[in-house]
C-alpha cells in the first residue's frame, strides 16, 4: 500500500503483511 512513503515505510509494510499472512 502507499499508506507509508520511504524505505522505512516499505520495510514496515512489508512485516506488516508478513504477519496478517501467519495470523
Amino acid at each position: 500500500d502507499l499508506s507509508y512513503s520511504g524505505l522505512n515505510g516499505s520495510i514496515t509494510n512489508y512485516f506488516y503483511q508478513l504477519a496478517s499472512i501467519h495470523s
